[in-house]
């Protein structure tokens, strides 16, 4: 199962059909673009998060979890160094 978005949404798209009466391109761009816009604020939210979290994460919180720890670690620094160019 989906969770619909503004680009799936089926009124969303028969509101934005270029069969549909008062059709703008214009509109369509300017509302794609504010999309675009709130997700790279999301995007820069959670990377702001996962920083501050790498941050005050020194060690491992238990010895015998250390495996865990050091794969999400990674993870969460392999992440980060992917979306770098997000912020």
């Amino acid at each position: 199962m989906s969770t619909p978005t503004p680009r799936t949404d089926a009124a969303w798209a028969k509101s934005f059909s270029p069969k549909t009466p008062g059709f703008n391109m214009r509109d369509l761009a300017c509302t794609l673009e504010r999309e675009l816009a709130t997700e790279r604020a999301n995007v820069r939210l959670l990377l702001e998060a996962l920083e501050n979290l790498c941050d005050e994460q020194n060690d491992a919180p238990l010895e015998t979890r250390r495996d865990q720890w050091q794969a999400a670690m990674d993870k969460a620094r392999a992440a980060l160094a992917a979306t770098e160019g997000a912020k």
